[in-house]
């Protein structure tokens, strides 16, 4: 199934949206050409490490990431952890 196709089957579920379409696509799923649209520590976390962290809007950082397609997700992986690492998030179990 394409993501698109993916995204829309998803997004017809009631209180699904499509930040959690994507993420669910990109974690769960494991596609590898998502780009989680409006994620603030996403978006955070890829101005903070490729443009002196000054403030950057969602098409800002889309279009960045559209340079790693057709593996986005990896990139956006990497900007996550950089976040997670940055923020000293601990996962207890």
């Amino acid at each position: 199934m394409k993501n698109q196709t993916a995204l829309e089957k998803l997004i017809s579920l009631k209180g699904i949206g499509h930040w959690t379409a994507n993420v669910y696509m990109l974690i769960a799923l494991n596609r590898i050409d998502i780009y989680p649209d409006f994620d603030v520590a996403l978006i955070k976390s890829i101005a903070h490490e490729n443009f002196d962290g000054n403030k950057m809007d969602n098409e800002t950082a889309k279009e960045f990431i559209a340079q790693f397609s057709p593996m986005q997700s990896i990139a956006c992986l990497y900007f996550y952890h950089a976040y997670i690492v940055r923020k000293g998030v601990r996962f207890v179990p």
